[in-house]
């Protein structure tokens, strides 16, 4: 019946799983309308009555994940990091493979500055979808903290075979080994940049940062001055700045 729920006017779905829920509060399909109910008023921004809908689940069945997934959300947005991952951690017996729960676990523990936590979180979550693009880079972001440059660029390479035209992952790989003076791997990914639609501007500015770099200036300048080139493809790139 849920089914034919998708695609309507989203006050059109509340009211029916309202009806739903009123005929049967605290048995499955009342527990399934509430979660949606739930899940309606946090995109709403009505974290209150997200809030009772959540505890109303949880006060019939305390290890329903979806209910449990809602109130991380609303602790992680009151900032209480700690019982947020308690939350989550209740939510993982029931769905152990569910990558927003390893996303939220990641969130969570980084706010808490707790970051080996936080690779194991996002680790999970990238062995679970590999081509998730943000997913792997805030992985990048956690190691580059935790000083384990080797395991980030194994990151990115391995993401690098696996999504091979991805301009973020080739930017971040290109400006990680050009801060090591690894000349000639950069200029192999400027090259591989090159040949791919949208990617000739960041080739120049990565060449032109390696360039300026290693002090020499007229290459630089012949990058960095060719037409196309804007202020967003000449700022470094900050790995910090790719969290999701």
């Amino acid at each position: 019946m849920f089914l034919l729920l998708i695609g309507t006017d989203p006050d059109v779905s509340q009211k029916v799983f309202e009806d739903i829920r009123s005929l049967d509060p605290e048995g499955k399909q009342g527990i399934i309308a509430a979660n949606a109910l739930a899940r309606i008023a946090f995109r709403k921004k009505d974290y209150e009555a997200a809030r009772e809908l959540a505890a109303s689940v949880l006060a019939v069945e305390p290890g329903n994940a979806e209910a449990l997934i809602i109130h991380a959300r609303l602790l992680l947005r009151d900032r209480a990091w700690s019982n947020a991952i308690v939350a989550l951690r209740s939510a993982l017996n029931r769905q152990p493979d569910s990558r927003i729960i390893y996303a939220l676990l990641a969130e969570a523990h980084r706010n808490s500055n707790d970051w080996r936590l936080a690779r194991t979180a996002l680790e999970r979550l990238v062995s679970l979808a590999p081509t998730d693009e943000p997913a792997r880079l805030e992985l990048v972001r956690v190691l580059l903290i935790l000083g384990e440059q080797e395991a980030a660029e194994s990151q990115l390479r391995e993401f690098s075979e696996l999504v091979p035209n991805s301009l973020s992952t080739l930017k971040v790989l290109a400006d990680m080994l050009s801060r090591q003076g690894r000349s000639e791997e950069v200029k192999s990914i400027a090259n591989k940049l090159l040949s791919l639609d949208n990617g000739k501007s960041v080739a120049h500015a990565a060449l032109g940062r390696l360039y300026l770099q290693n002090d020499q200036y007229d290459d630089a300048l012949a990058n960095f001055r060719l037409p196309g080139l804007s202020n967003h493809h000449l700022k470094p790139i900050s790995v910090a700045s790719l969290t999701p």
